[in-house]
C-alpha cells in the first residue's frame, strides 16, 4: 500500500500520522506493555533542503582547521579502538586456550567473530595490519587459533604501542591548532568585513563614489564650494 505522507496529519515538520485505513502488519512477539508503549501511529517524514529557508553559512578558513582536527582525531581513535577490541577478543581466546589440553587445542576453532563479538570490527582491524594477507592470516586464526593467536596478538600489540606513540605526538600538534585557530574561528563576520572593505575602498569604486555625488550635487540646488 503506497501512502502519500504529505496529505497525511501532520505533527511538527518531521512526523506524520498513518491513515486510519492502513492495515498494521501482524507481530506476535509484543506483550500487553509492547502494545500500551510503543508507536503504531506516527512515522518519521525526512525534511528536504529544498523546503528549508534556512542558508547556511559556509565555514571560515579558521573552522575548516578545527575541523579537521576533530576529523583526523576521530579517525584515529577509531583505529585504536578497533585494534584494541581486537587484542581484548584475542586475549579472551588465549586465556580459554590456555586451559585447555594439547589435543583440545588441536581441535578448537574459532568461527567468523574470532572470539569477539562482531565479524566486521576484527576483520577491520586485521585487515589495517595484513593488507592483502589478511584473508589468509583470519582463515589461519579460525582452523588453527592456538598457533595463530600468540603471533597475530604479539603483532596488534605493537601496532598498539606505536599508534598510541603517534597519538600523543599528533595531541600535541592539534593542541596547537585549536589554540591557534579557536577564537579566530569563532569571527563568522570577519572575513566578510575584510573582503567588503577591500572592494570599498578600491580606487575605482572611491572615483564611481566622488562621481555620483558630484552628479547629484550638481543636479540640485547646492552650490559648489
Amino acid at each position: 500500500m503506497e501512502i502519500d505522507y504529505a496529505s497525511c496529519k501532520r505533527l511538527g515538520s518531521s512526523y506524520r500520522a498513518l491513515p486510519k485505513s492502513y492495515t498494521q502488519p501482524k507481530c506476535t512477539g509484543r506483550t500487553p506493555l509492547c502494545k500500551e508503549v510503543l508507536n503504531d501511529t506516527w512515522v518519521s517524514f525526512p525534511s528536504w533542503s529544498e523546503d528549508s529557508t534556512f542558508v547556511s553559512s559556509k565555514k571560515t578558513q579558521y573552522e575548516e582547521h578545527i575541523y579537521r582536527c576533530e576529523d583526523e582525531r576521530f579517525e584515529l581513535d577509531v583505529v585504536l579502538e578497533t585494534n584494541l577490541a581486537t587484542i581484548r577478543a584475542l586475549e579472551a581466546v588465549q586465556r580459554r586456550l590456555s586451559r585447555m589440553t594439547a589435543e583440545e587445542q588441536v581441535k578448537f576453532r574459532l568461527d567468523n567473530t574470532m572470539g569477539g563479538c562482531s565479524e566486521v570490527i576484527h576483520r577491520k582491524a586485521i585487515q589495517r595490519i595484513y593488507g592483502d594477507k589478511a584473508a589468509d592470516i583470519i582463515d589461519g586464526l579460525k582452523r588453527n587459533p592456538a598457533v595463530s593467536v600468540p603471533i597475530v596478538l604479539k603483532r596488534l600489540k605493537m601496532k598498539e604501542e606505536e599508534w598510541r606513540e603517534a597519538q600523543r605526538g599528533f595531541n600535541k600538534i592539534w593542541r596547537e591548532q585549536n589554540e591557534k585557530y579557536y577564537l579566530k574561528s569563532l569571527d563568522h563576520q570577519g572575513i566578510n568585513f575584510k573582503q567588503n572593505d577591500t572592494k570599498v575602498f578600491r580606487s575605482k569604486t572611491l572615483l564611481n563614489e566622488i562621481e555620483t555625488i558630484y552628479d547629484e550635487v550638481r543636479g540640485s540646488d547646492i552650490p559648489l564650494t
